[in-house]
């Protein structure tokens, strides 16, 4: 398949983008489903469902694996799980796109808008990434955030990860339909004229692919707050943990970098 030249990342792709970067730091937990926390109860009911996974489920618990008797100091503690193909499943599912379970079953079963060989990814936040071994089988799945980097539920060792592309397996990517649109579909930039548009202008260009960032301070939540401090963290201010809550120590970091880039710390 040749390479898609000249396009541009839709609304839908930065909201699957978005919502995997906010998962970054939750566990991996093989058959993980439902966005459910991390815990032993949920380790020994995925374990029961997938026998021939135990050991590997039961090795990376505290308490399952008779390290400790509680929780406290595990790096998962309240945090949700999933393996690779539920995190695929549920930030698709974020921006409104149902998959199915399995990264093999999702490559064969979905209507994908197009996919391809990995040498033709394109630049394009919320592109789904697929390794296939040796049998063409996909057996990993993951999720493209632009600029070489991709967001992957990696394993039980690694949990909810960010990674380069060029440095994993992935042999494949796949689109589902409004993911990418054409450079010339998208909404012209708004000059200095026009950036105070009626908020029913502004409501049509989200529509049509821009997404409308809200001013963030201390006491918002939500996606766009993960977001903020995952790129805080990146960047070695520290925001503490990627929760969505912007609290003291989001706060700190915020002020942190503006004084940092000659910013107004407000």
């Amino acid at each position: 398949m040749a390479t898609l030249n000249n396009v541009a990342p839709s609304h839908k792709g930065k909201l699957i983008a978005e919502y995997a970067i906010s998962k970054l730091g939750c566990a991996y937990i093989y058959g993980g489903y439902g966005e459910r926390l991390c815990t032993p109860a949920f380790r020994r009911e995925r374990a029961a469902a997938y026998p021939e996974q135990r050991n590997n489920i039961h090795k990376n618990c505290p308490i399952l694996s008779g390290r400790q008797n509680t929780c406290a100091g595990c790096k998962w503690e309240g945090m949700q799980a999933y393996d690779c193909a539920q995190l695929t499943r549920y930030v698709c599912k974020a921006a409104g796109q149902e998959l199915c379970s399995g990264a093999n079953s999702q490559w064969n079963k979905m209507p994908w808008e197009s996919k391809g060989a990995i040498d033709t990814l394109p630049d394009v936040p919320g592109v789904l990434l697929y390794h296939a071994n040796s049998k063409g089988r996909m057996t990993h799945t993951g999720v493209y955030i632009g600029n070489g980097w991709a967001v992957e539920a990696r394993g039980a060792k690694y949990g909810v990860v960010k990674t380069a592309v060029k440095d994993r397996t992935w042999t494949h990517w796949a689109v589902l339909p409004g993911v990418i649109i054409s450079a010339e579909e998208r909404p012209p930039v708004q000059s200095e004229e026009t950036q105070e548009a009626p908020v029913e202008t502004q409501k049509t260009a989200t529509a049509t692919g821009v997404i409308t960032m809200n001013t963030l301070r201390n006491g918002s939540k939500g996606t766009q707050v993960k977001v903020l401090q995952w790129l805080l963290n990146l960047n070695g201010y520290d925001a503490g943990t990627i929760d969505g809550v912007f609290g003291k120590k989001t706060k700190a970091a915020v002020e942190a970098y503006q004084k940092a880039n000659g910013l107004e710390a407000d």
